[in-house]
């Protein structure tokens, strides 16, 4: 098997974690010694990288989380939102407009949203590169339409509030305007 210019062997025998198989790596920068492994934890089972020094120390381990069965539409960002919306937003929640109004509302991994207001899907930011207007996370509902609405959002908790935005005279960066909704996990 060949990685980025250097080379993988998998050993087919038992390593030092009884769930993983050794990997013989040299990638250029010399040799190093890591095991391919899973763990399994209730439904879900992680793909898990070990890593040893040449004393067979363990000095790292990074978890690989399976998000989605298979692409959407050919896009390789689908799952990088799917699991976005699964850790921050994903649930039903109890919402309350600037006006008093309640209702409830769910938002799923799949980007659909029920009961509320007029939207039924939702995006979250996830454009990592700082730049213009790119300095606190909004969430945006009727993506790439005319209705398009961006609100900034704070996680506190079991609370998602949903604000306003006004920008700096020179449309670089957001700042927080007045709640537009405050949102309880139920």
């Amino acid at each position: 098997m060949i990685m980025k210019g250097g080379d993988v062997i998998i050993y087919l025998k038992k390593g030092m974690n009884p769930d993983a198989l050794p990997l013989k790596i040299n990638d250029g920068d010399g040799e190093y010694y890591k095991e391919i492994g899973y763990v399994i934890n209730k439904a879900d089972t992680s793909l898990m990288i070990y890593q040893y020094d040449k004393n067979k120390h363990l000095v790292d381990e990074t978890r690989y989380t399976k998000t989605v069965e298979e692409e959407v539409d050919n896009d390789m960002s689908y799952g990088i939102q799917y699991i976005t919306n699964k850790q921050l937003v994903t649930g039903k929640y109890t919402a309350t407009d600037s006006t008093g109004a309640v209702s409830a509302v769910e938002f799923t991994n799949e980007v659909k949203i029920m009961g509320f207001s007029n939207f039924n899907t939702y995006y979250i930011t996830t454009d990592f590169v700082a730049g213009a207007e790119n300095n606190i996370d909004e969430i945006s509902f009727y993506v790439n339409d005319k209705q398009q609405q961006d609100l900034a959002f704070k996680i506190d908790a079991d609370t998602l509030s949903l604000y306003h935005t006004t920008a700096n005279a020179k449309a670089t960066m957001l700042f927080l305007g007045k709640l537009a909704y405050k949102m309880v996990r139920r």
